[in-house]
């Protein structure tokens, strides 16, 4: 009854495409997250920037970063530096350079620098990995804005940074192993951007394998270089574990006692 004849001529309809971000959205989205970051961090307590991190922070400031030799210094206010530190050994001292990098660049050592700087690496980050889109704007502020974030962030957590700047890391990483060929240049880069990541802490290990399931996933017809790449990320990562693992023995090497074993677990793989 209905029945459309053979020959009759269709009308094309339109190719879809995925709205793609304009130049005045991301102008506004990064204004709108520098801002809203600026007044989110000057609102967060001041006891999430009075943790041990930003203590660390301010004696490299005042006593001088090679003076220290770059350790985890925890001296209240400085008191017997530098002359008698407190060193912490829970952590890699890696983990606080970026941050330090930041603020010594900036001039101030409250961290307010490096939280706007990491939140915007994090928002680029995830508006790239969700296809440059509106919607990844709207995801990249629903993440640096979300309460996990303003919790851990502001006090400069080594364990949950690390991690963070996997997203940035990662970004750069799959724009490489995407290309159609690349260059030995580009094979050095990729090697260079793991190891100075895997420096960081030894999360970075869980990011390594976030990254790694996501890329062999995504880049089916690349399977042999993510599975180089993995591998890569695996000498580097363990040699930074085994790395941590015996500087923490040293630290304890005089530690016999189950107490003081558990103490030395409990601070660095709890």
């Amino acid at each position: 009854m209905f029945a459309v004849p053979q020959n009759a001529p269709t009308v094309p309809g339109p190719d879809f495409k995925p709205m793609m971000t304009s130049r005045l959205q991301l102008v506004g989205f990064v204004l709108f997250l520098l801002l809203g970051s600026w007044c989110l961090y000057e609102d967060t307590p001041m006891s999430n920037r009075g943790e041990w991190p930003h203590v660390v922070l301010r004696n490299w400031h005042e006593f001088g970063f090679f003076r220290l030799h770059g350790q985890l210094v925890y001296n209240i206010a400085g008191q017997g530096l530098p002359q008698s530190p407190q060193i912490y050994s829970g952590h890699r001292p890696f983990s606080l350079y970026p941050a330090y990098l930041v603020t010594w660049l900036s001039g101030s050592d409250n961290g307010l620098w490096f939280h706007l700087l990491l939140s915007l690496a994090i928002g680029v980050g995830v508006w790239q990995l969700l296809g440059r889109r509106p919607i990844g704007l709207l995801a990249a502020l629903l993440i640096v804005f979300s309460p996990g974030y303003l919790r851990m962030t502001p006090l400069l957590d080594p364990l949950d940074v690390p991690v963070l700047l996997a997203i940035p890391f990662f970004c750069r990483v799959r724009e490489l192993l995407s290309r159609e060929k690349i260059s030995i240049g580009a094979v050095g880069l990729a090697v260079g951007l793991a190891a100075i990541y895997a420096l960081l802490n030894w999360t970075t290990l869980l990011a390594f394998a976030i990254v790694l399931a996501y890329l062999a996933a995504a880049l089916p017809g690349r399977f042999h270089r993510v599975l180089l790449f993995g591998l890569i990320c695996g000498v580097a990562g363990g040699a930074v574990l085994a790395v941590s693992l015996i500087s923490k023995a040293g630290h304890s090497a005089a530690a016999v006692s189950s107490g003081q074993m558990a103490q030395w677990y409990n601070h660095y793989l709890f």
